[in-house]
């Protein structure tokens, strides 16, 4: 029955690629996708050398340097299909088991860098070629034609939708007024690709880049470096990593999609502690840490175990936590005496002691980032914005433990809750019983802007911004691009959070008698930032998150900075608690200030041991406060 159902599959995807190539002809790209399922077709039915040459010819035109744009801008349907093809290929390619040939393994390593291509590659691609344009005049003619292109992907999509509608809710007054200005933003980007052509030859290929090359992304790494790329499929996980030694290391593991989403769930709640829960009541899940651990890192463990530095570039769930807390070694379940489980915590054998890991969206954002001109050395060193007055009438202090996020003050304002009262050094928040959203003043975060500026010699007078200066006005109004580092140190929301909110924003200073929204830095206005800085330091909560689940790693307000201009992004994965994130963003800056050579990654792991070692009544041991931060694009010096 099956072989019958593939028989008249195949007999369908003839017509069509017949179809295809009278009207298409045999390099458009519709005819490529007829190919790639034609190929899936063949492959089922066990024809191997057939569908192998269908997938080649397919992907040589889906891949195609002119077809790149098309990529950034598809829809999520063609994205979809795209990944499909290139998953079922890459499944050829390698093996059921993981056996394919050396060659074949380093084609599927380009896949699947391909088939992962996210809108942070796009940011990062965006921002690397206004840097390499060489004038700032003809970077912003570049800036000025990316910002269109957001603008037309956004005026088709709500076009989309009006079309959609019942007939009696459709506009046509809207829809005429959308159809008119997708003709003239068309008009005017093409115009203006021209004349950045002509000034600048080499946009077309900088724009549409190749894919990367497992011997080209060897000669982006340093010495010290090592690169872990893992894509995970329903099939299964196909891990790549290659170190000091240059050798490409690949491993197959059966743990598909499902399996690595279950542990990542379930280790996302064991850093949890919004809820007003003890730290002792929230026991860290060590087996599904470990178990991911020993499934997709430990096979290639040879591969970086002898760098400092490790490069990780994946996808789907494993967006959603830092590497550094798992690991390394089996693990028991932890006890549930506190101080038992605290001292357990202390001797595991955390990722984070052994190694320092950044974040990037893709294996072709390290070659793009390691291809950026030297920054000016006339940058100013420091602006910072913490402490924000959030207009509230209440005392201006925080008890220990206060979360940099709404998510808990909003279920308060619900349904108000007693939170843990113990007797550990940190604490959650007390209940908040108005009836009116408000946010909770983060005198800590005044501190961690203070620390950061003195460890980088920065004048506090006129570069640190507190109380209502902490305010979007003044961010919007600075001149950013003279900085090498940024930061805010306030609360951080992702969509939802707040009735209305549809985008993740930062809170700063409203003015008095006004809404919280008019205080919001949301990725909207980031977008329209511009940068030259080597790190944005976002502690805050959620700040890794487009919409809280980080399906897509650092995809919202860490994309809007890089498309601003940031070479690196200090985000976060959780809701962070005040105290220990003041800690571990001092200790971060003073090791990188005070350690000659020690990069950004490597400062983050040093300052990561520091607070998990810290003598607070031990309490932060637990990864929930030593690891939601995390370091996207390049490690650094």
């Amino acid at each position: 029955m099956l072989s019958n159902r593939l028989q008249d599959a195949l007999r369908d995807s003839d017509r069509l690629l017949q179809y295809a190539m009278a009207n298409f002809m045999g390099d458009h790209y519709r005819t490529a996708e007829v190919r790639g399922y034609r190929a899936m077709v063949l492959r089922r039915l066990g024809r191997l050398d057939e569908a192998r040459t269908e997938f080649g010819a397919a992907i040589a035109v889906l891949l195609e340097s002119s077809n790149a744009l098309d990529r950034q801008q598809a829809s999520g349907a063609r994205i979809t299909r795209l990944r499909f093809i290139l998953e079922d290929y890459l499944h050829l390619l390698v093996g059921p088991k993981g056996t394919g040939t050396a060659k074949d393994i380093a084609e599927a390593f380009v896949l699947a860098d391909v088939a992962r291509w996210q809108s942070v590659q796009k940011a990062v691609t965006g921002s690397a070629l206004r840097f390499a344009a060489g004038t700032p005049e003809l970077g912003m003619q570049i800036r000025t034609v990316q910002d269109g292109e957001d603008e037309l992907q956004a005026v088709y999509k709500n076009l989309i939708s009006l079309r959609s509608a019942p007939p009696d809710r459709q506009l046509p007054g809207v829809i005429q007024a959308m159809e008119a200005r997708i003709t003239t933003l068309r008009a005017s980007l093409q115009n203006g690709r021209t004349e950045i052509r002509r000034q600048f030859p080499q946009y077309d290929t900088l724009v549409n880049p190749r894919p990367t090359t497992f011997v080209q992304a060897r000669q982006a790494l340093q010495a010290n470096e090592a690169l872990l790329s893992i894509y995970v499929t329903a099939r299964g996980s196909y891990v790549w990593a290659s170190g000091p030694d240059g050798a490409l290391r690949f491993h197959f593991s059966d743990k598909n999609s499902v399996w690595v989403a279950d542990r990542v769930r379930r280790l996302r709640q064991s850093v949890d502690l919004t809820t007003g829960v003890s730290p002792g009541g929230v026991p860290f899940d060590l087996e599904a840490g470990s178990s991911l651990y020993q499934a997709l890192l430990a096979p290639v463990e040879a591969a970086w175990s002898k760098a400092d530095t490790l490069l990780v570039v994946a996808n789907d769930a494993l967006g959603q936590i830092p590497f550094s807390m798992l690991p390394t070694q089996e693990a028991s379940p932890v006890s549930t005496e506190p101080k038992a489980a605290q001292a357990q915590y202390r001797s595991t054998a955390w990722l984070a002691r052994t190694v320092a890991i950044a974040y990037l969206p893709s294996v072709s954002s390290l070659v793009t980032l390691r291809g950026l001109p030297v920054a000016k050395a006339t940058r100013k060193a420091f602006i910072g914005f913490g402490d924000p007055d959030f207009g509230n009438s209440t005392d201006a202090s925080a008890v220990p433990g206060t979360s940099r996020g709404t998510r808990k003050l909003i279920r308060h304002l619900l349904a108000p809750i007693e939170p843990w009262s113990g007797t550990d050094a940190v604490s959650m928040a007390p209940p908040v019983t108005r009836q009116a959203a408000v946010l909770e003043p983060l005198p800590d975060t005044r501190d961690e802007i203070q620390a950061i500026a003195a460890a980088l010699t920065a004048d506090p007078r006129s570069d640190t911004f507190f109380g209502a200066q902490a305010s979007r006005q003044n961010v919007l109004g600075a001149n950013l691009t003279d900085r090498r580092v940024l930061a805010f140190a306030t609360h951080g929301l992702v969509a939802g959070d707040l009735p209305g909110l549809d985008q993740p924003a930062l809170a700063l200073a409203r003015g008095a008698g006004l809404p919280i929204s008019a205080g919001l830095l949301t990725l909207e206005d980031v977008l329209k930032l511009h940068l030259d800085a080597d790190l944005v330091v976002l502690s805050a909560c959620n700040t890794a998150a487009a919409d809280g689940s980080a399906a897509e790693a650092i995809s919202g307000l860490g994309r809007g900075f890089f498309h601003a201009g940031a070479r690196s992004v200090l985000a976060t994965h959780w809701a962070v608690e005040t105290v220990s994130a003041r800690l571990l963003v001092t200790r971060l800056f003073e090791r990188y200030t005070r350690d000659v050579g020690v990069s950004r990654a490597r400062a983050l792991r040093l300052a990561m041991v520091d607070v998990m070692d810290a003598e607070a009544a031990g309490v932060y041991a637990h990864p929930a406060f030593w690891a939601p931060y995390a370091l996207y694009g390049d490690p650094g010096r």
